[in-house]
């Protein structure tokens, strides 16, 4: 578990703040039973089962957010390689979202780096990061926005093509963020992805469709998804609980007491 003091491990008795190597020991490495750990500022720790290796990832000789914003690297809030999500592909590769430098996916070797325009800092000055990166059934990564997808092409030199998406209406551009904070791939190779206030959206492998998540009050904040061993989806929330699947809609979930 992430404490403010760091990382810690219970053991069925007592909890034991791991130590931290911040040497030239601490070597990229990807293996199955590794634990990732990532957090506010240039944090970003490989757990190998002893150890907490404190790592950075590979800095790029230009990075986008300098193409739109004058802001020099210094006074930026936080360091644009800060780590928004860690997520696995199905070869076991390992990606990381940052807030501001992109994506990048690491086969136990070498790196990819996907830096794409929008993937950093918006024309309107919006900083989404790249929170969640999960893959479809034709093997395109969707990284937390529904623009763009990318496939890797070691033939191409970039490491990768990038094709659009899905084709969106005009309307759902204009009112909606597309952009997401959390996504799963379900059993059945579906997407589901997760906005703040947009709702929850599903990619079937041919269309988007959007459903909003209400309690006849106000919109439901959405923070994270997950499906269970029987198929069912939860919702996480940041105003109003868990939420559970009930058939083609998602219901507040009440704990019996």
């Amino acid at each position: 578990m992430e404490t403010p003091i760091g990382v810690s491990k219970f053991d069925g008795t007592k909890l034991t703040t791991l130590k931290v190597i911040k040497s030239p020991d601490s070597k990229w490495k990807n293996e199955p039973t590794d634990l990732w750990f990532n957090g506010i500022g240039d944090y970003l720790y490989r757990f190998d089962g002893e150890w907490l290796h404190d790592l950075s990832l590979p800095r790029q000789d230009s990075l986008l957010y300098s193409v739109d914003t004058n802001m020099p690297l210094e006074e930026m809030k936080y360091n644009p390689y800060t780590v928004y999500g860690i997520d696995k592909d199905r070869d076991g590769n390992v990606w990381f979202g940052t807030i501001n430098a992109g994506a990048f996916r690491f086969d136990g070797k070498s790196f990819l780096w996907i830096g794409e325009k929008e993937l950093s800092t918006l024309p309107d000055g919006r900083v989404p990061g790249v929170r969640s990166m999960i893959q479809d059934k034709d093997g395109y990564f969707w990284l937390s926005n529904f623009y763009s997808k990318y496939k890797i092409n070691p033939d191409l030199s970039k490491g990768y093509e990038k094709v659009k998406a899905v084709a969106l209406p005009k309307e759902i551009v204009k009112d909606k963020i597309l952009y997401f904070n959390s996504g799963i791939t379900d059993k059945e190779g579906n997407l589901w992805m997760t906005t703040y206030g947009g709702g929850v959206w599903k990619y079937d492998g041919e269309s988007l469709s959007n459903q909003e998540i209400h309690n006849g009050i106000e919109t439901i904040l959405l923070v994270s998804i997950y499906q269970d061993s029987n198929g069912t989806l939860w919702l996480g929330t940041n105003n109003d609980g868990v939420y559970k699947q009930n058939g083609e809609t998602f219901e507040k979930f009440v704990p019996k007491v």
